[in-house]
């Protein structure tokens, strides 16, 4: 019994991650609509969830270090974390936003399988069912024309797909018995090295221009935290596999709250 609730509250809080990413994908296009850049949206997040960690943890007084594997995996999430982000904003230089977040979304399936692999058990036929038609029906909500391939992008959303794996599997065996928050810290603080040094390179920091902008930046921050957080304690309650089915959701979760709040227009094949 308890399990199952532990599962359905795993469930939910992975269906609030997807939710949460995809209206800040909605607000980063108002911060891009009025002025700033991804620099400056990229150097504030992780600053800021950093910043929310440490708050957190001493209120709840947990002090507990990470062993040494623990920690340096943790830190290499953080690179991950950064690797990931990049791809997929730098793959629509160079092929349709609806591809690039296409090709990134084969992460479920990499995942299903890799899981399989390591547990030396081949998926069950359901659960290849689930992620085969999770990403069939991505790509009708994404339908895009694909005479406008450059290998550039696909490889960058390759990329994107590759760095979205290893989050997931990786922080799910980090997370086995230690401290989630601790290993969000560490995460969020190799994130924030790399950001500082993006930032200290001389690359761009455009900032909104307006309050609207501003607004926009601070709610992309803010869901980017909910999001996160909430991504690591669903993986570590339902595992990488069921978390990634799920959060294939995410891009229609973006389509819907873009025809809402921004008044974007659907296709017959979208609403399918």
């Amino acid at each position: 019994m308890l399990m199952n609730a532990r599962r359905s509250l795993g469930f939910a809080l992975a269906l609030l991650s997807a939710m949460g990413f995809a209206l800040n994908v909605v607000c980063v296009s108002l911060v891009f609509e009025h002025g700033g850049n991804i620099h400056a949206v990229n150097v504030v997040r992780p600053w800021f969830f950093l910043l929310c960690l440490v708050v957190l943890s001493l209120l709840r007084g947990d002090r507990r270090s990470l062993p040494p594997p623990q920690r340096y995996a943790s830190l290499f999430l953080g690179l991950v974390l950064c690797v990931e982000i990049y791809a997929v904003h730098s793959a629509i230089w160079f092929i349709p936003v609806g591809l690039a977040i296409l090709i990134m979304y084969t992460y479920p399936i990499v995942v299903t399988l890799a899981a399989s692999a390591l547990a030396r058990q081949a998926p069950s036929a359901r659960l290849l069912a689930a992620v085969v038609v999770a990403f069939a029906g991505l790509a009708l909500a994404l339908h895009t024309p694909l005479d406008q391939l450059d290998w550039r992008g696909i490889a960058l959303g390759a990329l994107a797909a590759l760095g979205m794996t290893l989050l997931v599997m990786v922080s799910e065996r980090t997370m086995q018995g230690q401290s989630r928050m601790n290993v969000m810290i560490h995460t969020n603080l190799s994130a924030c090295l790399v950001m500082l040094a993006i930032a200290l390179s001389g690359l761009p920091l455009q900032w909104p221009q307006d309050l609207t902008g501003v607004l926009a930046l601070a709610g992309s921050t803010s869901l980017y935290v909910f999001a996160t957080f909430l991504l690591f304690i669903a993986i570590s309650m339902i595992g990488p596999v069921r978390f990634s089915v799920i959060d294939n959701t995410a891009p229609v979760w973006a389509i819907v709250f873009g025809f809402v709040l921004l008044g974007e227009s659907l296709g017959r094949l979208q609403y399918l």
